[in-house]
């Protein structure tokens, strides 16, 4: 059987659910930072100012856990989706013995590719947070509108509410596409996965002498791929057209080749988030299927409902952030009312909803694994960066 994109959510999901919950406890951490201090005006600026050595040492401890505790997840997502690609080869292929593509070398170089690409987004999520921090405390110490301790903390919990809608920001993709660190994590993971897929279902398919594939026809595709869906693509680039015999006439048919794999790919066929699949193709297979019309209307309610998603966990990042029950209270007011809009949007569309993609964890936290290291990381995020200086203090003999 082909395989179909849920594969690679699934496998995905545990290491984009980890970056998620790793970001909140960012936020979490940033606030307990700015709420530490009282008093206003330069004097509380001053001491705010002195704490952003230990407030960078606290974010690099939680990114460094989070890329430790990554690092085994993404090696065993990859490997594990070169060998569903592979075994999906191996059920679509006819025949008992066909030789057997091995994934090992190919899957441990990816993952490692995927791994060195994760960690380089450190220093930047490190200074990203950092600079949250710094940027609050200066716009709070600017506005000259505070004129006591309650209108400053409703300033700084308004500065970390913008910031935190945004994410921990910086991540820019070949394209020039500026991403929060969830969203690019999710990117880099997903179309690691994808490609693992796909390569090692191609490879086996080759190995076994199949040459050609047929792309699959999905609703509210983009421009991108729908032209591709229900045609043959040849893997190799060697084969330009088939001959079909039907099976209850004996005529021939020929079928021609729309393009090469690599072709495809060019054009944007399995872009990050495509829902396209492929399956292998012999003259013995049925005569591919003509593509459904196109719906435009289709894929922009999908879009829409994407939009949608995204604004829900802006705001659940801004409840994260959250410094008082106040503000806590408006932050879910708010992820109510785009949660309203979705209903809507469902409604009049008829798009499936999907609740997963509204969680910043997406379901991750509900696994026992999971249960226990959020354990650990709720004690740690009831550290202050009073807690954190007298830590540091400690191991330095001081």
């Amino acid at each position: 059987m082909p395989l179909t994109p849920s594969f690679g959510d699934k496998i995905a999901a545990k290491i984009v659910a980890l970056y998620a919950a790793g970001e909140e406890q960012l936020y979490r951490f940033l606030a307990k930072s700015l709420q530490g201090e009282r008093g206003t005006g330069a004097n509380w600026a001053a001491r705010m100012i002195i704490k952003v050595g230990p407030v960078r040492v606290g974010v690099q401890r939680i990114l460094d856990r989070l890329h430790g505790e990554s690092r085994v997840m993404v090696t065993e997502a990859i490997r594990q989706a070169w060998e569903n690609g592979r075994n999906a080869a191996l059920e679509d292929i006819p025949g008992e013995r066909v030789p057997v593509f091995n994934v090992d070398g190919a899957s441990a170089r990816a993952a490692e590719e995927l791994n060195q690409r994760l960690v380089e987004t450190r220093p930047r999520a490190a200074e990203s947070a950092s600079n949250i921090y710094r940027q609050v405390i200066d716009e709070v110490t600017r506005d000259e509108s505070i004129t006591s301790e309650a209108s400053r903390k409703r300033l700084v919990q308004r500065a970390l509410d913008r910031f935190a809608r945004d994410g921990i920001t910086s991540f820019i993709d070949q394209r020039g596409r500026n991403y929060d660190l969830v969203s690019y994590t999710e990117m880099a993971v997903r179309a690691a996965v994808s490609e693992g897929e796909i390569n090692a279902y191609m490879q086996q398919l080759v190995a076994a002498g199949i040459d050609l594939v047929v792309i699959s026809d999905v609703p509210q595709s983009c421009a991108l791929c729908e032209p591709f869906e229900s045609k043959l693509v040849s893997i190799t680039g060697a084969t330009r057209a088939a001959i079909w015999v039907d099976p209850e006439t004996g005529r021939t048919r020929s079928v021609p080749v729309f393009s090469t794999l690599a072709e495809a790919r060019a054009a944007g066929l399995w872009h990050p988030g495509c829902r396209h699949v492929a399956k292998g193709w012999t003259p013995d297979s049925p005569f591919p299927p003509p593509a459904d019309p196109p719906d435009p209307e289709g894929y922009k309610a999908t879009q829409r409902l994407r939009a949608l998603e995204r604004r829900v966990r802006r705001e659940k990042r801004v409840l994260a952030a959250a410094m008082s029950p106040e503000a806590e209270t408006a932050a879910r007011r708010r992820i109510r009312g785009v949660q309203a809009q979705i209903r809507d949007h469902i409604a009049r569309t008829g798009v499936q909803r999907r609740r997963d993609r509204e969680q910043l964890h997406r379901g991750y936290e509900s696994t026992p694994d999971a249960r226990a290291l959020n354990a650990e990381k709720r004690t740690q995020q009831r550290k202050t960066v009073d807690e954190l200086v007298e830590e540091i203090r400690s191991e330095r003999g001081q």
